[in-house]
């Protein structure tokens, strides 16, 4: 026999589970901007998602899994983000990139939360794992569009370019923490311009 779940205040069941899920996200991304990374606790996140723990159980196994997924939700911010804006730009290589780091610094660079967590979750096991895959798509998807503006491209340059793709996306983590702490001033439009001619001189 089947079981009928009725909505509540005229929202049903998986849609409550979503609104939770929402909600820990939230808090746990407003958690690692007041306190860092390893501050991060399951109760305090709890608490200012306004759940009790058995919520959080049922989306993460433990704050390492909550971490992982605040990372996760990150990246496909920037990739969704990222493909749109390089597909609305100009066909050269300098304007592709500046779309793609632009994308990168509002994303990541100039949001506090999402800045600290990008920087700090280096040490958690789960999270370095996705950084790994992440930093992998995003050198394929960096020379999938060099390519199609370029043609085909030699193991030099090829090399190059992925070299120059993991430097810049590995080298995010000091230049968000250091912007963050105000060790370095620069303008978006400086970052985006410095860090595009440091991509299209690696070709």
């Amino acid at each position: 026999m089947s079981t009928v779940t009725r909505p509540f205040r005229g929202v049903n069941a998986d849609q409550r589970v979503l609104d939770r899920r929402n909600r820990l996200i939230a808090a746990g991304l407003d958690e690692v901007a007041e306190v860092g990374v390893a501050g991060l606790r399951m109760n305090t996140v709890c608490r200012r998602a306004r759940l009790s723990q058995r919520y959080f159980y049922e989306h993460f196994a433990n704050r390492d899994e909550l971490l992982a997924a605040l990372f996760d939700d990150v990246m496909r911010d920037v990739f969704t983000q990222t493909v749109a804006a390089v597909d609305a730009c100009g066909p050269g290589i300098v304007e592709r990139a500046s779309a793609a780091l632009a994308v990168f610094y509002d994303v990541i660079i100039s949001d506090v939360p999402r800045a600290r967590l990008y920087a700090e979750s280096a040490g958690v096991a789960a999270v370095a794992a996705r950084k790994r895959v992440a930093t992998d798509q995003y050198v394929a998807f960096v020379t999938e569009q060099v390519a199609a503006v370029v043609g085909p491209m030699d193991d030099r340059t090829t090399g190059r370019l992925a070299m120059a793709t993991r430097v810049l996306v590995g080298g995010q983590v000091d230049a968000a923490v250091a912007l963050a702490a105000g060790d370095v001033v620069i303008s978006r439009a400086d970052y985006i311009a410095l860090c595009a001619r440091m991509l299209s001189d690696a070709i």
